[in-house]
């Protein structure tokens, strides 16, 4: 089998802005669109899950948390696949599934399946607050042992990753 390239940005910085949240996720769900993209996540309150319900349960979280949080709301990243479109297989989204499922024990996260600039990418956005009382805020140390892990499942998967760090954020 040979092994597919991919590629994953992440956002270090920013997402500290009031309406971070609410941005974010309008913009990885093209909430403004006339088809807006399906909801992918885990560790919301109320299912199905609503746009405008996800963002208020992100900011609930945040509002009501126990343990001390991040001035920045929110981690973003993609995952990006160096493949054309038509090529894209269950395999793809069970790998991007699993990714999500390695943050939802203790952070909430939702992600969405985008198809612009010419290849198949996935956006991942995931709270810094836990949920679960105690647990720290999602720092950017904390957020390498994730990035260890995903480097891990996409090996089992067969990709090889390529990582870009990119600072802009939406």
């Amino acid at each position: 089998m040979k092994k597919e390239r991919l590629c994953k940005n992440i956002n270090v910085n920013g997402y500290d802005n009031p309406d971070a949240i609410d941005k974010t996720i309008g913009y990885i769900y093209r909430t403004n669109d006339k088809s807006p993209l399906p909801i992918y996540c885990y560790g919301c309150i109320e299912w199905p899950p609503t746009y405008d319900r996800l963002i208020k349960e992100y900011h609930l979280v945040r509002e009501t948390s126990q343990t001390n949080t991040s001035d920045q709301q929110l981690m973003h990243f993609i995952i990006s696949f160096n493949i054309p479109v038509q090529n894209v297989t269950e395999i793809h989204f069970h790998f991007s599934d699993d990714i999500a499922k390695l943050f939802c024990n203790e952070y909430q996260i939702c992600y969405s399946y985008h198809t612009d600039n010419g290849h198949p990418h996935f956006h991942y956005i995931v709270s810094t607050t836990s949920y679960i009382d105690g647990k720290p805020f999602l720092s950017n140390d904390r957020m390498s042992c994730y990035e260890s892990q995903i480097y891990s499942l996409a090996n089992t998967y067969g990709f090889i990753f390529l990582l870009e760090r990119v600072v802009e954020n939406v």
